[in-house]
């Protein structure tokens, strides 16, 4: 009888979510076990058993005889406290057909323990199988302890990791070999950027929270001796406003800094300015998501934008309403890679979105879009410079869209009469090599092979 009742036990607890430890092969257990078994123990023995076999819980079972039939009693005792927290008695026949009884728990709630529990026996995993269990012989007419029983803990819920933000993101991916990122969060703009002439050393991560809208002059990145810093703008709480507080550049990016503008910037130029309102000169400039250019109108070239030497990459955010002579939102001197974002509401005599002027080195399109921008000659949404025969402005086009005269709010050639035909509304080399319509993000252009041009 006691195999039957342990393997029905087992089975059942098992299909309820708990772990059956079996130790029975412990002599120290086998032993005292042959002592609960004649009849010379109590609680305190059999909680004894549960410490030492690593159990939480133990279960202690008895058959007893009634005329025909047979009672199974049970008895669940804290391996800690000793308090039986849980009983149950079930009758069944001599044929040992057997249903399970409800377990009844008393209120234990001023009898919780205060430590934790002892912690599962190195056998068991929460997530594994039971492992086989081996039963002592039987002894008729004997009560017998239950297997030590553990309940299955909760699988312990995996917390989701915060993302990254844009510009974190973007220096774990493309800056190796950097210092943990300085924050510098209160005080004025203007007070961060002087701070900064202090402060900077290679390889350093700057980043300067805007907490409110501010005018500046020109500042500094001028940082003798120093290769490889990073500078980042963020606006916190919502969209930060900077703007100029006379005429000429806001920024001048020199060699060996990276200025990345991220979430919340928006750069504000003003009409009848001198300059672009940045200007790359030999550095590098990254825009992000929620980053924005716009409101500089001059007579130079590159309205929001000017690429001198350097590097510009484009990964999201906006440059809109700028004004310049050649290149309403930017001007390409260098090297322009267009990943994500909008280059939109331009206008220029020559590229109304993007002028580009080298031979060497590209403009990379894969993305983004450049739309409703205004030229009155040649090139709404882009022009690129054409020397005759194989001297033209290196441009690849793979991705991404530039609108044409057939969106309503297409880049377009206009002057004060109205729109001119053959000009390149969307994308100008010369006349036997333009782009009148919309080029989809399926539609690649190449200036090198000629791919993808209209006559």
């Amino acid at each position: 009888m006691y195999n039957f009742l342990t393997f029905e036990l087992e089975h059942s607890l098992v299909s309820k979510s708990f772990s059956v430890v079996d130790r029975s092969e412990i002599d120290r257990i086998r032993a005292e076990w042959e002592f609960q078994l004649s009849g010379e123990v109590d609680d305190h023995t059999a909680v004894s058993i549960g410490k030492i076999s690593g159990a939480d819980v133990i279960v202690i079972a008895r058959a007893e005889t009634e005329g025909n039939n047979n009672r199974l009693r049970l008895r669940l005792l804290d391996t800690q406290t000793a308090l039986v927290i849980g009983t149950a008695s079930e009758l069944f026949t001599t044929s040992l057909s057997m249903r399970p009884g409800p377990i009844t728990r008393p209120n234990i709630s001023t009898t919780q323990k205060s430590t934790p529990s002892p912690q599962p026996p190195t056998t068991i995993s929460p997530t594994s199988s039971p492992p086989p269990t081996t039963t002592p012989s039987p002894i008729e007419n004997q009560s017998k302890p239950a297997q030590n029983l553990i309940p299955r803990p909760p699988i312990e819920e995996q917390k989701p990791q915060t993302p990254l933000s844009g510009w974190e993101n973007w220096i774990k991916t493309n800056a190796s070999g950097v210092s943990p990122a300085m924050i510098l969060s209160s005080g004025s703009l203007s007070g961060k950027f002087t701070h900064l002439q202090r402060t900077v050393e290679s390889h350093g991560v700057y980043v300067l929270e805007v907490n409110e809208n501010e005018r500046i002059s020109s500042p500094s990145f001028s940082y003798s001796g120093a290769i490889n810093v990073y500078i980042v703008l963020v606006g916190v709480g919502e969209n930060r406003v900077i703007s100029l507080q006379s005429n000429g550049r806001m920024f001048t990016i020199p060699s060996n800094v990276t200025f990345i503008l991220d979430n919340n910037i928006t750069l504000q130029g003003h009409s009848g300015n001198t300059a672009s309102l940045i200007d790359i000169y030999f550095g590098r400039l990254v825009m992000l998501n929620g980053a924005t250019i716009t409101g500089n109108h001059t007579n130079v070239n590159g309205g929001g934008v000017h690429i001198s030497y350097g590097t510009f990459d484009m990964i999201g955010g906006s440059i809109t309403n700028n004004r310049g002579k050649d290149g309403g939102g930017i001007y390409v001197g260098n090297t322009f890679n267009f990943l994500g974002g909008i280059i939109s509401n331009n206008s220029a005599i020559n590229g109304g979105g993007v002028y580009h002027a080298n031979t060497t080195s590209p403009f990379n399109m894969r993305g983004g879009m450049i739309t409703d921008n205004i030229a009155s000659r040649y090139g709404g949404g882009v022009y690129l410079w054409f020397g005759g025969g194989s001297s033209v402005a290196k441009f690849n086009k793979t991705g991404g869209t530039i609108t044409g005269s057939d969106n309503p709010n297409g880049n377009r050639v206009q002057d004060e009469d109205g729109s001119i035909a053959r000009r390149g509304h969307a994308v100008w080399i010369a006349p036997n090599a333009r782009k009148e319509v919309t080029s989809g993000p399926n539609n690649n252009l190449n200036s090198e092979t000629g791919a993808g041009w209209e006559k």
